[in-house]
């Protein structure tokens, strides 16, 4: 069993102890791969800078839970900060609230985050070169603030439009998170399919606007039903799925990490440090989520060791396992899913590792064995396709798949925390 000495100064156990508290959800401290999103994106922020705006001016990353796509918006935000390319992080349900939008907009732009609620007409400039012109016409005199435009019903765009003044080098790059939440609780109220489609669809006469959706695989069928272009939904031009990373981006990750002078990795011997990759590749599935959930239990547990002590790849791998199924178990833990979640076990645990399952299978186990009625099978089917659980791999045979790695040998396992380790 390889051994590795433990040996940190104060300031590296710090180090290690703030690279630990990130959390296995935080954005990674080094984003690697998916040049081909980044290429895709910036070819059509190209067109729309050059022609303005056009039908399904937007872009679908779909992808399950963990695989990267709030940390893929977050390159996005710091590449184009300081730049004619303008981005606006929004979360799925702000689009339900156009307060929030018009803010997020104004301060993107580098404005004074209470500017909306000022009534000035007086022409403001930000750093990225826009200019704030104030409302007035027949919506008003610059008694009325913008903010109130907005509570008496005018639409974020029509209001920025009217607004601001942009170089024609400038480009909005809208990037919304989490957007299958772009219908919540409240259904279609607040002029959601308003903003959405406006987003996806067309622009203001003046502004150009691109928008990224990011969301669980439901997320298309979703954005359809608040009236997005189906066009945006169905063309896989326009839709990137996100999963694993490739095995060389995940040793790009950790050896970047262990090479970071701050954290004191760098000093382990070489051989060590290939060791550790190695684990951690086979270990994580090369998923981003899990990749995170590794390093975070190995720098907790490197930080949490005395001096002069050793750890073998098992100790530094332990923290990280219980981090991925502390992950599963969150999946899962809907009260809906408590009997539904049991079905799939007993399901995955009548089939080889790799062969096929559907949900005419599990139903049929939820209401024979688990007690369930077809309305709660329903339900749970839903959620589950919903939360990323499960996704179609076949619609007309409803054959399903665990896109999350290795989650289905968890499940198959009966859930068995101790077994799964």
């Amino acid at each position: 069993m390889m051994k590795t000495k433990v040996d940190f100064t104060e300031d590296e156990r710090e180090a290690l102890r703030a690279f630990a508290a990130r959390g296995s959800r935080r954005e990674p401290l080094f984003f690697v791969g998916r040049e081909d999103v980044f290429e895709t994106i910036e070819q059509q922020l190209r067109e729309v800078r050059e022609h303005g705006g056009s039908l399904a001016n937007a872009k679908v990353v779909r992808g399950p839970p963990g695989s990267g796509k709030s940390a893929l918006l977050n390159e996005f935000d710091k590449r184009y900060k300081n730049t004619p390319t303008i981005p606006v992080v929004l979360k799925g349900e702000e689009l339900h609230n156009p307060k929030a939008v018009a803010q997020r907009f104004v301060q993107a732009c580098g404005f004074d985050k209470y500017l909306l609620f000022k009534s000035r007409q007086k022409r403001v400039s930000a750093r990225l070169g826009a200019s704030w012109l104030g409302v007035g016409g027949e919506y008003g005199t610059s008694q009325i603030s913008p903010m109130e435009h907005i509570e008496r019903g005018m639409p974020v765009l029509q209001l920025l439009d009217l607004c601001l003044e942009m170089s024609k080098e400038m480009v909005f790059l809208v990037l919304v998170d989490e957007a299958q939440r772009v219908l919540s609780d409240k259904g279609e109220e607040g002029g959601i399919n308003t903003l959405a489609v406006a987003l996806s669809d067309k622009n203001t006469d003046s502004l150009k606007i691109m928008t990224v959706f990011a969301g669980l695989p439901d997320t298309g069928t979703r954005l359809s039903s608040v009236g997005v272009s189906p066009r945006l939904i169905s063309d896989s031009i326009k839709t990137h799925l996100l999963g694993a990373f490739e095995e060389p981006e995940v040793r790009r990750i950790v050896e970047k990490t262990l090479a970071h002078e701050f954290l004191g990795l760098y000093r382990l011997p070489s051989h060590i440090k290939e060791a550790i990759t190695d684990a951690i590749v086979e270990a994580s599935d090369c998923y981003p989520r899990h990749i995170q959930s590794y390093l975070e239990g190995m720098t907790t547990t490197f930080e949490r060791t005395p001096n002069g002590a050793f750890l073998t790849l098992d100790d530094l791998l332990k923290l990280g396992h219980k981090n991925r199924l502390n992950y599963y178990d969150e999946l899962f833990d809907f009260p809906e899913l408590k009997r539904y979640k049991k079905a799939t076990s007993i399901v995955l645990k009548s089939k080889a590792p790799d062969e096929p399952f559907t949900r005419i299978e599990i139903d049929g186990v939820a209401i024979s064995q688990c007690g369930m009625s077809e309305d709660a099978v329903e339900g749970a089917y839903n959620q589950a396709i919903h939360c990323g659980i499960f996704e179609e791999v076949d619609v007309m045979d409803e054959t399903l798949r665990m896109p999350v790695p290795s989650f289905r040998t968890y499940a198959a396992s009966g859930f068995d925390r101790e077994g799964f380790l």
